[in-house]
């Protein structure tokens, strides 16, 4: 049984919330398996979840999450390469505009898209 939509048809902010749920049912997961005396087999779902939660980490194009603060609380490695490129000015600069697009993005309950302007440009979308 597949529980997850179809990358065809889900829009990005559909896809984003299955992934924020199969991280939390991988966390699940995981913790009850650490409180388990005895190792378990891992069964198509958890496998499928895991598959899924990746997504992320493979993507060739930055992506953060920001916590409502505006905090970083996860980045995958292209976010982090670009973060390593960037001088302390540009960084504060896109931080405090992608925390500006997320707060807008969460208040009009769409996503936001606008070009970010450092020394370099980006395109972002808060979902």
């Amino acid at each position: 049984m597949n529980a997850f939509p179809s990358s065809q048809t889900a829009s990005p902010e559909e896809l984003l919330h299955e992934l924020t749920q199969a991280r939390q049912r991988i966390q699940e997961l995981e913790q009850a398996q650490a409180a388990s005396p005895t190792p378990s087999v891992k069964s198509p779902d958890e496998q499928q979840l895991r598959l899924l939660a990746r997504i992320p980490e493979l993507n060739p194009n930055p992506l953060l999450r920001l916590n409502l603060a505006g905090e970083q609380v996860y980045a995958n490695p292209a976010a982090q390469r670009l973060r390593d490129l960037l001088s302390d000015t540009d960084l504060l600069s896109l931080q405090t505009r992608l925390g500006s697009l997320t707060r807008r993005s969460l208040r009009l309950g769409q996503p936001q898209q606008a070009e970010v302007r450092t020394s370099q440009y980006f395109t972002c979308r808060p979902t």
